[in-house]
């Protein structure tokens, strides 16, 4: 297994192998996700007071709250060689157009 430590915004490193999943900031879902993690003490603020826009969430139980969006994470992710799977998470913008 190749380690590989990813940039989630302004020098905050996580391990790749760590990651379950990379999410967007939408939906009530991420919203009760991130207000029970504020409240169990698994949340970690990598935004240094930008807009949240994506969040990362740990095999751990953590979630980090990145500035960076999902695309630029998953990419980040893809190219140190972590879980292949990450990219798949981010939805196609050809998808959302309509022929």
């Amino acid at each position: 297994m190749r380690f590989g430590l990813l940039n989630v915004g302004f020098d905050n490193l996580v391990a790749v192998h760590n990651i379950m999943a990379i999410q967007t900031i939408r939906g009530k879902l991420v919203e009760r996700l991130i207000r029970n993690a504020k409240k169990d003490g698994t949340y970690l603020d990598a935004t240094l007071g930008r807009v949240m826009k994506s969040i990362v969430i740990l095999n751990n139980g953590y979630i980090i709250i990145s500035a960076l969006n999902t695309e630029t994470l998953a990419n980040r992710a893809d190219k140190l060689g972590g879980n292949h799977e990450i990219d798949r998470m981010v939805p196609d913008h050809d998808e959302d157009t309509e022929d």
